[in-house]
């Protein structure tokens, strides 16, 4: 049970350094654009 919480452990890690990178950029990406599209809706009211 404890080798099993370790290798589930492990691979979240493996997938964490590998979505992180993919993550911070969809999330980069995701509020630039919202914030971009933002002002216009501000301006017209």
């Amino acid at each position: 049970m404890l080798l099993f919480a370790l290798q589930l452990q492990s691979v979240e890690v493996i997938l964490g350094l590998k979505l992180k990178p993919k993550l911070i950029s969809i999330i980069y990406h995701q509020t630039h654009i919202n914030t971009s599209n933002s002002y216009p809706w501000n301006e017209n009211g």
